[in-house]
């Protein structure tokens, strides 16, 4: 078991070495960086996120620390018992956000470091009412969405 640890150390050295001064690929010849470019190390930055806040605050922000907003996976309306929920399941349908004004200013906060979105009664429902547990002060809104860093960020 020594021998398999001591050998496979030893294939590690030039990655350490690599990722050890802190300066991303600076300085490593293009053949290492051909190499480099399929390591672990080379993963790149991205994040789940999900922010909720309660509707009757009326809006909520969309942010990354780092990088930009990468995909919007969901967005709705939580009833009192579904809180802490973060996507959109059977219990919070009735809830699903009917604004498409709303809907496509969600979709637009694809690829910016942050945008706020209204959430109020009348920014996320047109039309028929949804049921008052949508929009009551125990409602909570959520977006749920990744955050990606560019290549040039993570340098």
């Amino acid at each position: 078991m020594f021998w398999a640890f001591a050998f496979f150390s030893l294939l590690m050295i030039p990655t350490l070495l690599m990722y050890d001064r802190g300066s991303s690929y600076e300085g490593i010849p293009e053949k290492a960086i051909q190499y480099a470019n399929r390591t672990i190390g080379n993963l790149g930055y991205t994040g789940v996120f999900c922010n909720s806040i309660p509707v009757e605050i009326g809006k909520v922000s969309v942010a990354c620390k780092y990088g930009t907003v990468g995909e919007i996976y969901y967005y709705g309306v939580n009833p009192k018992d579904d809180r802490g929920i973060c996507q959109n399941i059977e219990s919070n349908s009735m809830c699903n956000p009917t604004n498409q004004t709303t809907i496509d200013y969600i979709q637009s906060c694809v690829g910016k470091e942050e945008c706020v979105v209204d959430c109020t009664k009348d920014d996320l429902f047109t039309g028929t009412a949804p049921p008052s547990q949508c929009y009551d002060s125990d409602a909570n809104f959520f977006v749920q969405f990744t955050c990606i860093a560019s290549d040039d960020e993570l340098k």
